[in-house]
C-alpha cells in the first residue's frame, strides 16, 4: 500500500497527493459497511492527475492540478479561473528568459486561498498562506533564469463550494512554445532525486504552516527552510 484515506460519512471528500515513479498504480475504493444503514448502494465521484496524454480545457484550465499539467503562463497576460472543490489545487508555470524582476497577482478572488512560488527545484520562493475573498496580493520577486511554478490552493472555505480569482505573471518574457491546450503526454523517469525534490517542497510547505501558527519569527523561518535545503544537499550527495 502506498497511500490511503477514509471518511466517515456521506458528502466527504477523499485525498491522497503523492509522488511516484513511472509505472502502473491501482486505486481500490471499498465501503464501509458499518456506516451503510439504511443503505444498499451508495455513489461517488473518482479523479486522478498524472503525467501523461491529456486535452486541457480552454475554459477552466483543467487539467491543471500538478506541475507536470500546469498552465504555461504568458507575461502580463491574466488568467481567470475557479477552484472547483476544496481539493482543486490550480498550478501554473512562467519560464523568465534572464534574470531579473517579477510579479505575480492574484486578486478577484471569492473565497480563501493559499499561494505558493517554487522554483525548478520545488524550493519555495515566496507564499501567502491566507488570502482572503477580495483581497488582492502581490508579490515582487527577484529571480534567476528559469521556470518557476505559482500553487493556487483553496484553504478554509466555509459555506462555498467552489471559488473563483485572477492570477498574473509579470516577467522577463519567454512566450511558452508549447500548445498550453495540449501535452504530448512525455513521462517524467520519477528518478530518486525528482522524489526527493518533490518531497523536499511539500516538507517546506507544511514548515511554513507550522511556524506561522507558531507565530515564529522571520529570522527562524528562513533558518529552519535553510536547514532543509542542507538536509536535501546531504541526501543527494549520499546517492
Amino acid at each position: 500500500m502506498i497511500d490511503y484515506d477514509f471518511a466517515g460519512s456521506g458528502g466527504d471528500f477523499l485525498f491522497v497527493n503523492d509522488l511516484l515513479p513511472r509505472g502502473t498504480y491501482y486505486v481500490y475504493i471499498d465501503s464501509y459497511f458499518w456506516d451503510w444503514e439504511g443503505f444498499t448502494s451508495g455513489k461517488y465521484r473518482l479523479r486522478a492527475t498524472y503525467p501523461g496524454l491529456f486535452t486541457r480545457n480552454s475554459t477552466t484550465l483543467e487539467p491543471n492540478n500538478i506541475m507536470e499539467t500546469s498552465v504555461p503562463m504568458v507575461s502580463n497576460k491574466s488568467y481567470n479561473s475557479s477552484s472547483f472543490s476544496l481539493i482543486d489545487q490550480d498550478v501554473y508555470q512562467f519560464t523568465s528568459s534572464k534574470s531579473g524582476k517579477a510579479t505575480v497577482t492574484l486578486d478577484k478572488t471569492t473565497g480563501e486561498f493559499e499561494v505558493y512560488i517554487v522554483d525548478s527545484f520545488l524550493n519555495i520562493v515566496d507564499y501567502n498562506y491566507w488570502v482572503t475573498p477580495g483581497q488582492t496580493i502581490e508579490f515582487d520577486l527577484l529571480l534567476a533564469k528559469g521556470t518557476y511554478y505559482t500553487y493556487v490552493i483553496p484553504e478554509g472555505w466555509n459555506g462555498i463550494t467552489s471559488a473563483n480569482y485572477r492570477l498574473k505573471a509579470t516577467f522577463q518574457d519567454h512566450t511558452p512554445t508549447i500548445n498550453p491546450l495540449y501535452n504530448t503526454g512525455k513521462q517524467l523517469p520519477g528518478t530518486l532525486r525528482q522524489i526527493q525534490r518533490s518531497l523536499l517542497m511539500w516538507e517546506q510547505r507544511k514548515l511554513v504552516r507550522q511556524l506561522l501558527k507558531m507565530e515564529s519569527t522571520p529570522s527562524l523561518f528562513h533558518h529552519s527552510l535553510k536547514e532543509s535545503r542542507l538536509a536535501y544537499m546531504l541526501s543527494i550527495n549520499q546517492e
